[in-house]
């Protein structure tokens, strides 16, 4: 501080506080954008448009979200394909209300904890857990599971 000048160290609080809100709104932006992937991810794989997504349908999503991360060069995160018949069904079991489908925002919760988290590209990792805790903030979102940052399946 002593070797600013006195308008610069006025101003420095100022400047910060702008920046946190540039930040903010930056990171409220990102979280917005990844709401609406998984919103158009949830109705291209919401196949029969029933608001909900059964086991197939999330198998199919999941799969996809596979070749994304693949494609990120998330390598190292892969899971066989094979396993992600059990990791929909661990989803379902665990968010579902009815333990057949999954809403929307049940979807975010499920994709907000492992194994389904490692499934994303890790660009979206964070986007994602943002998501989540926005769904579980909001009064109508589903509270039903507040331990969601535990793992679904211990791998």
């Amino acid at each position: 501080r002593e070797l600013l000048p006195p308008e610069v160290v006025q101003a420095l609080p100022m400047a910060t506080l702008q920046y946190m809100r540039k930040q903010s709104t930056q990171g409220s932006n990102q979280q917005i954008g990844f709401t609406q992937q998984v919103e158009a991810l949830f109705q291209e794989f919401d196949t029969d448009e029933s608001g909900a997504i059964d086991r197939g349908e999330l198998t199919l999503m999941l799969q996809r979200l596979l070749g994304m991360a693949k494609q990120s060069g998330d390598e190292e995160d892969q899971v066989p394909a094979t396993t992600l018949v059990r990791y929909a069904k661990a989803a379902i079991d665990r968010f579902s209300s009815d333990g057949l489908v999954l809403s929307f925002e049940q979807l975010l919760q499920a994709l907000s904890v492992h194994p389904l988290l490692r499934i994303l590209p890790r660009d979206l990792r964070d986007q994602a857990l943002l998501s989540a805790a926005a769904v579980r903030s909001e009064p109508s979102g589903a509270k039903a599971h507040p331990e969601s940052r535990l793992s679904l399946i211990h791998i």
